[in-house]
């Protein structure tokens, strides 16, 4: 049986990375201590588990990273706790102890973890409260949206829709969905397309409130979403092209894309869940960890700051969108997040400027460190 101390450069570099450390980047000098931390608190099952998973680089940097994680909360009152729910797989704990750790280096912080918090006639429990030395405590609730089922759901449709490419005519056609069509409409919406995909007329048809439906000559396998000026088309979109291409030329050429738009409703259902956490009395804070979202960060910044108005989710300060990913670096792969945040202007109590400038210095900084940096993510 090991022991956490047992780790050393040595053992990494060959159980785990099977390369030189070097290849962790900058979290090479962490790497030991991470381990050791990972050891500690989760055991040495749990890693031996990781282990026969995946190895190299990638899964290497992950456990280096959760181990800087779990030193950053360690010495907390109720850290227990949270180790425990990660070392039972909940995944939702892994997103607080990352949210924790964004901010675990800020001179003077104060964490504390699962704080009581009278709102109205109840007392909750948000995930941590944070504040800088003497300030005022900002409360703040992680949570872990996982959007499978809806995206399972617009897939399945999507690809009902497609259908139309088993029409034998050259033609690129786009499906574009103003919302989520029910089963009468889906069915009008089939047969429209249908009708036009068969026939010698290229041209548009707008079906009012529901889709636009745009029929093109066949030009080649390339899908070039069609902008609609009078449609919101910064709104995050679920997309799917079929066809019929190449082959030995006894079928005519066809392609079919069909987009649908991601609706504010699930956004809304999440904040407002977590909202309810949080006192209108208190600054309040809502990170979302993005990883299991199917839309990427910067898509959900427009549905999500639609939803803060001026008479609905007050008791949100703001906002802050994370995950992260293994990436390529300038001289290593690197293991860096993505992070965009929104502040809600019609907050009664708005959150200090150091949380803000905190989650910005760390979004530049692993943006910096991109092979090929991102444009930057809307506030």
């Amino acid at each position: 049986m090991t022991k956490p101390s047992d780790w050393t450069t040595e053992r990494i570099e060959r159980d785990w990375i099977e390369g030189p450390l070097t290849e962790l980047g900058e979290r090479a000098q962490y790497a030991v201590r991470a381990f050791q931390a990972v050891d500690h608190h989760l055991g040495g099952d749990w890693l031996l588990a990781h282990r026969t998973a995946s190895w190299g680089t990638g899964p290497t940097l992950a456990i280096v990273h959760l181990g800087q994680c779990l030193v950053a909360v360690e010495d907390l009152d109720g850290a227990d706790l949270l180790v425990y729910k990660i070392r039972s797989g909940d995944l939702s704990a892994l997103s607080e102890l990352e949210a924790i750790w964004m901010f675990s280096e800020v001179p003077n912080v104060e964490i504390e973890l699962a704080p009581d918090l009278r709102v109205g006639s109840s007392v909750k429990k948000p995930d941590f409260r944070i504040r800088r030395r003497g300030e005022r405590w900002t409360f703040v609730e992680v949570t872990r949206p996982d959007m499978s089922d809806a995206a399972q759901a617009a897939q399945q449709l999507l690809q009902r829709l497609n259908d139309v490419r088993l029409v034998a005519r050259a033609f690129s056609m786009e499906i574009f969905l103003r919302r989520n069509p029910d089963q009468s409409e889906e069915k009008s919406l089939l047969a429209e397309s249908f009708a036009l995909a068969d026939s010698d007329t290229f041209g548009r048809v707008d079906i009012p409130g529901l889709a636009i439906i745009t029929k093109e000559p066949f030009t080649g396998p390339v899908v070039s979403p069609l902008i609609h000026p009078e449609e919101d088309n910064s709104c995050p979109r679920f997309g799917v092209a079929t066809g019929v291409l190449g082959g030995d030329g006894s079928q005519p050429q066809r392609l079919v894309c069909v987009r649908m738009p991601f609706t504010d409703d699930r956004a809304d259902i999440f904040i407002k869940r977590e909202a309810a956490q949080l006192s209108r009395d208190e600054q309040g804070l809502v990170m979302i960890d993005m990883s299991a979202a199917q839309i990427g960060v910067r898509g959900w910044v427009p549905l999500l700051r639609r939803r803060l108005q001026p008479n609905i989710h007050t008791r949100v300060g703001g906002l802050c969108l994370f995950t992260k990913g293994t990436e390529l670096g300038h001289s290593s792969t690197q293991l860096l997040f993505d992070i965009a945040t929104i502040a809600n202007p019609h907050a009664p109590h708005p959150l200090p400027s150091w949380i803000w400038e905190t989650l910005s210095a760390r979004a530049i900084a692993d943006n910096a460190k991109r092979a090929v940096p991102r444009a930057k993510a809307p506030t």
